[in-house]
């Protein structure tokens, strides 16, 4: 270490650097980084220019080989000039020229594809026009001369002219040529059209959906719809096979991407008649448009795209298909027209179809879907439509459509004029008449509990709105004389509606259905008499002191058309003078043709009317008809009297009134009682005797225990269905004998003494009975049909119910030649229809015809139509709550023979009526009346007036003369005396021997 020097203190720096130089490392790092950067730079500057280098180069190199093509593309646009030239003066086709040239061969490459490789927006779209308007010319040519054809092919060339196909189209779309007709779009579906021959394959739709793109599809659906069936094509035959509806259908995948840019063609009008020699069941273009439009809203309905495009077409494709066109008649033919409407037989199509337009409440957008339900010319649409319309569509955007309408036109008068100047099939019209025809359907299977329930789908308030609307305008309908097709439905709607609030009473206030200048109409109907009152009454006067007779009726006018009426100036048949002037004349002819309305707004629409004017009107009629035949009665002939044993009237009835013709029946029925003795009764029948008769054949024909009537619910009465295993072949005969008697009961006004169910009275008037109906029947069976109803879906089919059902041993299937047909959750609704259907309106039908049948031998069935089933009953049989209104008797009583209000007698009469239990008030009624209920509309119309007389003997019992509605009551001192000897006049049941 001595030798070398000290190294053990000397610090050496391997790095090269020498202590001194320390350096920072962080600025060193730095340095590095910022030398490592600009080498990287250094090589991207390098490269960048490289690429300059080549792409300049290819760019020069490409240009001059564009340049090159685009000069060889016009050579040969230039010779297909010339060659045109030279086809044209040869008069040969240029088609396969066209087709060579754009097709190319195995020698030559296609102008197509030379096209799509030099293509710059700047310099070629003369030359893309140019080329398109080749494309037509091509599309109908066979398959090597149509490069359409490709697409389909099986080769790996389809691929290739796919995307050629959609390359040129989308250049057509950007410089907007496909809007121009630029012939690419027609020409693809020109060769689509020639290709279907009625079927499409797969490899149609996934081409199609492959080419057409978003921009492009409404110009192919319009270039589809406006392809020209004259135009020379190869291979297919328009009017043999619905092609244009198969084209159509070639892209419904496509729907989804519409959105709302409708393909809506300009107005092209299609031809809508059938060339000579066409095949049975083919369809004109005009129907095949509206077959394809119905096809797209099908196939986008199954795959849940959106229906908005082709709804957006459906206006136009009705009018193409004619105003006289059906498209459910012709879906249910077979062949073409069945195929190509079958669509509106898939409930689940209409049930999209509906919803779709169920949130418009727009009578513009509801209009044409609701014209696919009622076609022109149809007064009664297709059950299974209706039935959609009722159970799956918007009643309820219906209903607030119709109020709207009503509201923006100013008021009920002013929407009726609205409505009928647009028109029978207008938009909104056809909304009134869906609703009425569907909700109706819909109330078959409402009970009336569930109207104010989420099951009703229109609300109460709504349903009082259109109620009130309807009304109004079925009354104008009625009074204008006005006859569009929806007329037969909405009055029908409208008297159901009326029907339902009888139940319900959903109208607060029942006048509401009055129309008051309906009651301007009665006017023209006079007022009259019949001759047989008139005669009692002249008899009354002679026979009861102090009588107090009627007003004496105006003389009858005839009526305008009558050409019995004498001549201004000139005496009549009596030798009055007879003067006649204008007024007079007017006035008559305004009557005439106020009673003509009247007439019908009776037989359609009568609850405008009070119901008090109506019974009027009913008995104004009975009274008219009897001065006519006692006017034809020879004065000469005599009455046959006919005998009636006490104790066999229902007998003896059938043997005297049944055999009776029908003239006969409106005539005079004179009877002589037979008492239990076997002899004849001192009673004279002076039409006392005749009520009576009626009235005790009435109690004893309609007895349940004679087994042609049964009571039901609310004691009232309805056919026993087992009358034809009891009674044979002549069951038919007992009830229509009984229809005879009501019917005579009715002519003469008597009230007797059964109730009707409302079923039967349905029945009876050729209305049609529904569930709510039911309980009237069999509450009961109400109440499991409404479980049913309500409820979970996986309890129905554990029940096992099926459609066919088992009456009283006999086998009834609910749907005609469908047995055993399960009853499901879907449609156990339709179960209850039929089975309230079978029940109310089926299951007792004979014998109701057969009722009616002897009821309208009497009476015109048009003037019982003026009258609702509770109407009608209380015309049968007064109301019958038992008792009468005391107050209303007294005010229309009149005294003879020296008794007046103030007599003692009478005070106390008046005091034992007060006390009286309802069945002695009806006795009472009875024993002075022969009938044991009030008149109909209070006793100021019964006829004669009620009159008490005085009789001198006090030993004497009360007695009467019940064709003058006379009481005989003897002046007793006392009140016990009074009430022991009428309550046993009263109570005894005796006969006129009583006399």
């Amino acid at each position: 270490a001595g030798d070398f020097g000290d190294f053990g203190s000397r610090r050496v720096n391997l790095a090269g650097r020498s202590v001194g130089q320390k350096e920072d490392r962080g600025k060193f790092v730095e340095r590095q980084r910022q030398e490592r950067q600009r080498r990287e730079n250094e090589r991207k500057r390098n490269k960048a220019a490289q690429t300059i280098q080549r792409l300049y180069r290819g760019f020069r190199d490409r240009t001059r080989i564009q340049g090159q093509l685009r000069e060889l593309w016009d050579k040969r646009a230039g010779d297909v000039a010339k060659l045109e030239q030279i086809l044209d003066k040869a008069g040969k086709p240029k088609s396969k020229v066209y087709a060579q040239v754009l097709q190319g061969s195995a020698t030559q490459t296609g102008m197509v594809g030379d096209l799509l490789m030099f293509f710059t927006s700047k310099l070629d779209v003369p030359r893309l026009q140019l080329l398109c308007s080749w494309l037509p010319h091509v599309a109908g040519e066979v398959e090597q001369f149509n490069l359409f054809h490709r697409l389909y092919a099986e080769d790996d060339e389809r691929w290739k002219w796919i995307r050629r196909i959609r390359k040129l189209l989308r250049l057509c779309d950007k410089h907007r040529l496909v809007s121009e007709g630029s012939g690419i779009l027609e020409g693809l579906a020109r060769t689509l059209f020639s290709l279907t021959n009625g079927a499409i394959s797969s490899r149609h739709r996934s081409a199609v959906d492959m080419i057409i793109d978003d921009t492009a599809l409404p110009s192919f659906f319009a270039a589809v719809l406006a392809i020209s069936p004259d135009t020379p094509m190869a291979g297919w035959s328009l009017f043999d096979m619905p092609h244009r509806q198969h084209l159509l259908l070639c892209a419904p995948g496509l729907l989804a991407r519409l959105g709302d840019r409708a393909p809506v063609p300009s107005a092209t009008s299609l031809p809508v008649a059938l060339p000579a020699g066409a095949a049975p069941g083919s369809l004109h273009l005009g129907a095949l448009a509206l077959a394809g439009v119905l096809t797209l809203m099908a196939a986008a309905s199954r795959q849940g795209a959106s229906l908005a495009p082709a709804l957006a077409l459906l206006p136009w494709a009705q009018t193409q298909a004619g105003p006289n066109f059906d498209p459910f008649a012709a879906a249910s033919q077979g062949g073409v027209a069945g195929a190509a409407f079958q669509p509106l037989r898939n409930g689940d199509f209409l049930t999209a179809l509906l919803r779709a337009v169920g949130g418009e409440a727009d009578p513009a957008k509801l209009g044409p879907v609701l014209r696919l339900f009622f076609p022109p010319g149809v007064e009664t649409p297709e059950q299974d439509a209706l039935s959609l319309l009722a159970f799956r569509g918007p009643l309820a955007v219906l209903g607030n459509v119709i109020v709207q309408a009503a509201e923006r036109a100013g008021g009920e008068i002013a929407f009726y004029r609205a409505v009928t100047q647009a028109g029978d099939r207008c938009d909104i019209a056809l909304c009134i008449w869906a609703f009425s025809a569907a909700y109706s359907l819909k109330m078959q299977v409402l009970y009336d509990e569930e109207l104010r329930r989420p099951e009703n789908p229109v609300s109460v308030e709504m349903l009082r709105k259109l109620a009130m609307l309807l009304n109004r305008f079925s009354y104008c309908l009625v009074t204008h004389k006005a006859n569009p097709p929806y007329r037969k439905a909405l009055i029908r709607f409208v008297r159901e509606l009326h029907a339902n609030d009888c139940r319900t009473h959903f109208i607060p206030d029942p006048k509401d259905w009055l129309i008051a200048q309906s009651r301007a109409l009665d006017n023209a109907v006079t007022p009259t008499i019949s001759p047989e009152q008139a005669s009692i009454e002249q008899a009354l006067r002679r026979m009861v002191p102090g009588f107090v007779p009627s007003a004496p009726p105006p003389r009858p006018r005839p009526p305008p058309s009558s050409t019995a009426a004498a001549p201004a100036g000139e005496e009549d048949e009596d030798g009055d003078i007879v003067m006649e002037d204008q007024e007079d004349q007017e006035a008559r002819e305004a009557a005439g043709k106020g009673s003509e309305l009247l007439e019908c707004v009776l037989e359609q629409i009568p609850h405008v009317l009070p119901f008090q004017d109506r019974v009027n009107v009913f008995h104004r009629r009975i009274a008219a008809d009897q001065q006519v035949r006692e006017e034809g009665r020879s004065p000469f002939v005599q009455h046959e009297f006919r005998q009636i044993r006490r104790g066999h009237i229902l007998e003896d009835g059938f043997r005297e009134f049944g055999g009776l013709s029908d003239s006969e029946l409106l005539d005079h029925f004179k009877v002589e009682f037979i008492g239990l003795d076997g002899e004849p009764e001192p009673g004279i029948d002076g039409g006392g005797l005749f009520k009576e008769f009626l009235i005790h054949l009435g109690r004893e024909a309609f007895d349940p225990d004679r087994g042609l009537f049964t009571e039901v619910a609310e004691r009232t009465l309805f056919p026993d269905v087992a009358a034809a295993r009891k009674f044979g072949q002549q069951y038919q005969d007992y009830y229509a004998f009984l229809g005879k008697i009501v019917g005579k009961a009715l002519y003469e006004q008597v009230l007797l003494e059964p109730v009707f169910s409302r079923v039967f009275l349905n029945a009876i008037l050729d209305r049609r009975s529904s569930v709510c109906d039911v309980p009237a029947l069999d509450e009961e069976l109400h109440r499991n049909l409404l479980w049913l109803k309500r409820c979970p879906a996986e309890q129905v089919e554990d029940l096992g119910l099926t459609f066919t059902i088992d009456d009283g041993g006999r086998t009834v299937d609910l749907m005609p030649h469908q047995p055993n047909v399960p009853v499901t959750a879907e449609n156990r609704e339709r179960y209850i229809r039929l089975f309230a259907h079978y029940r109310c309106n089926l299951q007792a039908a004979p014998m109701a015809r057969a009722f009616a049948r002897g009821l309208k031998t009497v009476i015109p069935e048009r003037w019982l139509s003026s009258f609702a089933p509770t109407e009608l009953n209380l015309l049968i049989s007064g109301a019958s709550t038992g008792g009468f209104d005391i107050e209303d008797l007294y005010r229309n009583t009149v005294y003879s023979g020296g008794y007046n209000r103030q007599s003692k007698t009478v005070q106390m009469l008046w005091q034992l009526i007060h006390e009286l239990d309802d069945k002695d008030k009806g006795d009472f009624l009875m024993f002075v009346t022969s009938c044991s209920r009030a008149p109909l509309l209070g006793f100021e119309k019964l006829y004669p007036k009620f009159a008490v007389h005085y009789v001198p003997d006090k030993d004497r019992l009360p007695t009467a003369s019940t064709c003058a509605n006379l009481l005989k009551l003897p002046c007793y001192d006392d009140y016990e005396t009074l009430k022991k000897k009428l309550l046993q006049s009263i109570r005894s049941g005796a006969g006129f021997d009583m006399s």
